[in-house]
């Protein structure tokens, strides 16, 4: 299941806060960030990596994300140092969720990093 890819978490939930209760998806209710999230995947046929979020107008920010090749991405302290990911010579791709128009809407963004076919990587 999903939840076996789950290598770390701290801050996120697995529920639906619309009205019908029907949109599920991991949700961080924090306001002072360093919420974090480790998922291992491993490469497919193409490599590519699509990340989907919501974007909406109130509540919402911005979220890093990248993939690192050590366990070490499923501490908080690895996701939060900028300047351990600055020595690995990772740049962590933002994910901006927040804009002006009164509607929340799903969006999708592919990684700039490949994961090649059996590589197993944690994002």
């Amino acid at each position: 299941s999903w939840e076996d890819i789950i290598v770390a978490n701290e801050g996120w939930t697995w529920y639906a806060d619309n009205k019908e209760k029907d949109k599920y998806g991991f949700i961080a209710d924090g306001i002072d960030g360093g919420q974090h999230i480790a998922v291992s995947l491993s490469g497919e046929q193409h490599g590519r990596v699509d990340v989907s979020y919501v974007v909406s107008y109130e509540n919402f920010g911005v979220s890093l994300a990248w993939l690192d090749a050590t366990i070490e991405n499923v501490h908080k302290q690895s996701f939060c140092n900028e300047e351990a990911n600055h020595q690995k010579k990772q740049m962590p791709q933002r994910l901006v969720a927040i804009w002006d128009s009164k509607a929340s809407v799903p969006k999708v963004e592919l990684l700039d990093e490949r994961l090649h076919e059996g590589e197993t990587k944690t994002l």
